[in-house]
């Protein structure tokens, strides 16, 4: 069933010469049926090479997949139509650099030698800006980027192309667009694309614009809310901040008192200690001078007690007696009475 099919489009490439223009090679393109047989790709792509037009087909067809259109019908001829295109140059990646100020380095920096009128006619004629306009449309989902990417190569196309005498300065961004309309309104109404065109642009870029102002609203929005929420924050920190340097002073105050209060204490130990050993002594000393007391009185009393029996009739009655004194002063000193 697909042999037919495949021959037809072997055939109809085979009688096809280079293209004459663009539009051709996209007509030409939007009739091919998938699946791509190899010889109608090759021979596509050779229709492309022979073209005069050879650089500027590859860049549009390129650019219109770099946009989102007819990715996969453009996908078999991707690698030949990039060489096409970046024959003698090379691709600008725009999507690699980290920062918009990036960007527009890179595009500034392609576009250094195109300093007059000369040059950049010599410079397009060439084809080497086609690579730059892709580098630049590659980048057009990412608006910083492409913002960037557009600002360097309208002050480096504006750098080359000015002329000599100076024009009244544009007092702002609407004016710009404004001279811009009257430039491109054509003597017959309405007659060709240049005026639709333009306004075009126009309306999409006033749209981004809406946009991006809605999303710096927001943005500033969010700002606002993180800038108050980290006030708030900050507030909180301080205050726990000064909070844990009162606990600080709190705690170093209260060292320092434990500090005078174990040096008070090691006082009274030593003090009390001073005062046990004195005690001791004291008491010591006491129970040696009553000892020596009672046994002077007992010492004596036994004597006399010896003396009592010592007679031819011993003296009884003085005995006990004196063994009565001896307990009664035992009695006393252990605090009994007999």
């Amino acid at each position: 069933m697909n042999e037919p099919s495949e021959h037809a489009q072997s055939s109809k490439a085979e009688a096809t010469s280079a293209f004459k223009s663009y539009k051709e090679a996209y007509k030409a393109l939007r009739g091919l049926q998938a699946p791509i047989s190899e010889p109608v790709k090759i021979d596509y792509i050779q229709s492309v090479r022979e073209s005069k037009s050879n650089r500027y087909i590859a860049f549009r067809l390129l650019a219109l997949r770099a946009v989102g259109e007819m990715q996969t019908r453009l996908t078999p001829f991707l690698s030949q139509l990039e060489e096409v295109l970046f024959k003698d140059s090379s691709l600008l990646d725009l999507r690699r650099c980290e920062s918009p100020s990036d960007v527009n380095k890179a595009v500034t920096e392609r576009l250094s030698d195109v300093r007059t009128k000369s040059n950049l006619k010599q410079f397009a004629s060439a084809g080497f800006h086609l690579p730059i306009l892709y580098g630049v449309i590659r980048v057009w989902d990412q608006p910083a980027w492409f913002q960037a990417a557009i600002d360097a190569l309208a002050s480096a196309l504006d750098r080359a192309t000015k002329s000599k005498r100076k024009p009244n300065a544009p007092s702002n961004n609407l004016e710009i667009v404004a001279r811009a309309v009257i430039a491109r309104v054509p003597e017959k109404p309405l007659v060709g694309k240049a005026l639709p065109e333009m306004l075009k642009i126009t309306q999409a870029l006033f749209r981004q614009s809406e946009d991006t102002s809605r999303e710096n609203l927001e943005l500033q929005s969010q700002l606002d809310r993180a800038l108050r929420e980290s006030g708030s924050l900050r507030r909180q920190l301080d205050e726990q901040h000064e909070i844990t340097k009162k606990l600080e002073t709190e705690v170093t105050a209260a060292q320092t008192k434990l500090k005078r209060l174990e040096g008070n204490l090691k006082q009274e130990s030593e003090h009390f200690e001073t005062l046990k050993a004195h005690g001791e002594a004291e008491r010591k000393t006491a129970v040696q001078d009553a000892v020596a007391r009672v046994q002077s009185e007992v010492s004596r009393r036994i004597e006399n007690i010896r003396l009592f029996a010592d007679r031819d009739v011993p003296n009884r009655q003085g005995i006990l007696n004196l063994v009565n004194e001896i307990e009664t002063l035992f009695a006393g000193i252990t605090g009994k009475k007999s």
